[in-house]
């Protein structure tokens, strides 16, 4: 007769409006009696359902579906108010209520609504970054690369403050067109090295992204795919850098299509240059290809870093504390919340790799001076002589055989210093692209917050308000959630 134990049990708590573990009839833990006062017949219900009455019904495999399961598995059925016991759905709307159904449309509706906002915002942020990168900070570009090649000059500009005064020297005596000279020059190059990798990608199995398990096979596939774009843009590398350095006092302004001529003659004496000191190309391919690809892994391997750190300092820093409706229900978190926590998400993962690129270029600064004088051997360059007041103009005038030759004579006539010659300017280069990322964060946090139809989709996603803090006790009595178990 377990069928009709269990009938008689049950209807007590057939009351919707007070869950079993509330009811008046129950006894509190503080309330029993003594184990030795019970009969037989307590001392097996007890048994029988004290450790997992609350979860009897919340673990079977049919709560989510239309329609409710057969009837119980002692063939019984009982007509009347009191639903079938093992009948998970019904039972679930007989103690607590109707269960609320998914809108399924609402769902995918405010779930596009997040993808489409969350795009949106990486798609600016990847712009700002950008233009801050290309644009703001060229004129801090063109001062870094004039300290680079300058072998006889006397201040070193390690300090971000020094560089200042030069820039405004520069610009007074020369104007403000002086500090962009080479921009159009610096784009194509970047868009060679682009387009490369992209045509290798097509054509080879390496990845154009880095591996995020950091497989050797996909690793070194994919910096196989970034030394193709380095390769392929190193001869118009060092046309541009001689647009970028020169100086507009004793130099024609150069056209849009020369940094491509002179690439492509760079390129042509590949074995033997018709410049006496210029180096053949396949010389500066090697350093180019090595302080390109170190830049790079370095700036991936300290991106991983922090963001890994970070994971470690603030595990759920964008999540909020689970809250619960008036009966109990978990309440799934807004589309204006998603949408922050999303954008939260990648403008943090924006400036990450921003320290990232800022801490790799410090440290592979050395190579990149040697590498920017290697490419100007030759081309009788005339730069502007920045321990001047702006209007003096010198040339660079250097003999090295190579990269090896390069950096011992460098150690010897300028020190260790001279490898960082102009180095404050990437502070100022990088707080540019800090600044804009920060103020485009904030530009676009607005406008989503007014643009996007949170609210509508809020409301008909969710039927019940917010039940305000609740006391201990009460969070006691709450029901398990379905996952927890």
């Amino acid at each position: 007769m377990a069928g009709l134990d269990d009938y008689q049990y049950y209807a007590k708590f057939q009351s919707a409006e007070s869950p079993f573990w509330e009811s008046p009839n129950r006894q509190r833990p503080s309330e029993r009696r003594p184990v030795d006062t019970l009969d037989s017949e307590d001392s097996i219900r007890m048994t029988r359902y004290d450790e997992n009455e609350r979860f009897a019904f919340f673990d079977e495999p049919g709560l989510e579906d239309d329609e409710p399961q057969e009837s119980s598995s002692h063939g019984l059925s009982f007509p009347g108010s009191v639903p079938d016991i093992k009948s998970g759905k019904d039972a679930w709307e007989s103690l607590f209520g109707p269960r609320k159904k998914k809108n399924t449309a609402a769902e995918r509706e405010s779930e596009a609504c997040v993808t489409k906002a969350t795009k949106n915002y990486s798609l600016c942020l990847n712009a700002a970054t950008s233009t801050a990168e290309y644009l703001i900070a060229h004129p801090f570009l063109v001062i870094r690369r004039q300290c680079q090649v300058n072998s006889e000059s006397v201040r070193f500009h390690l300090s971000p403050l020094s560089t200042i005064g030069v820039v405004y020297r520069l610009a007074k005596a020369q104007g403000i067109f002086a500090l962009s000279k080479g921009f159009t020059s610096v784009l194509l190059v970047k868009g060679i090295s682009v387009w490369t990798e992209d045509c290798l990608n097509r054509v080879t199995p390496w990845s154009s992204t880095f591996p995020k398990s950091f497989s050797l096979v996909d690793t070194v596939g994919h910096l196989s795919l970034k030394c193709g774009g380095l390769v392929a843009a190193a001869p118009f590398q060092a046309a541009s850098l001689v647009e970028t350095v020169q100086s507009d006092i004793a130099s024609e302004l150069p056209g849009f299509l020369d940094v491509l001529i002179e690439g492509a003659y760079r390129l042509t004496c590949w074995n033997f240059p018709q410049s006496g000191r210029l180096l053949p190309i396949w010389a500066v391919v090697p350093a180019s290809v090595v302080e390109g690809v170190a830049r790079y892994s370095l700036t991936e391997l300290l991106f991983r870093m922090l963001s890994f750190g970070d994971e470690l300092l603030h595990p759920k820093k964008y999540f909020q504390e689970k809250r619960w409706d008036s009966q109990g229900v978990e309440v799934e978190p807004s589309v204006a919340e998603r949408i922050s926590w999303a954008t939260k998400d990648l403008h943090n993962t924006s400036v990450f790799r921003l320290w990232a690129a800022f801490l790799a270029h410090v440290l592979t600064y050395p190579l990149e001076t040697v590498l920017n004088r290697l490419l100007l051997q030759g081309t009788r360059t005339i730069i502007d002589d920045l321990d001047s007041n702006g209007t003096s103009v010198i040339a660079v005038l250097s003999g090295y055989s190579g990269f090896r030759d390069c950096v011992r004579t460098m150690m010897v006539e300028e020190g260790f210093r001279g490898f960082y010659k102009g180095v404050g300017t990437l502070f100022w280069t990088y707080l540019a692209q800090f600044a804009l990322l920060r103020v485009a964060d904030l530009v676009l946090v607005q406008y989503f917050s007014y643009s996007s139809p949170a609210d509508d989709i809020l409301s008909r996603t969710q039927s019940s308000p917010v039940s305000p803090a609740l006391p201990s006790d009460e969070w006691n009595r709450m029901p398990p959630r379905a996952d927890s178990r």
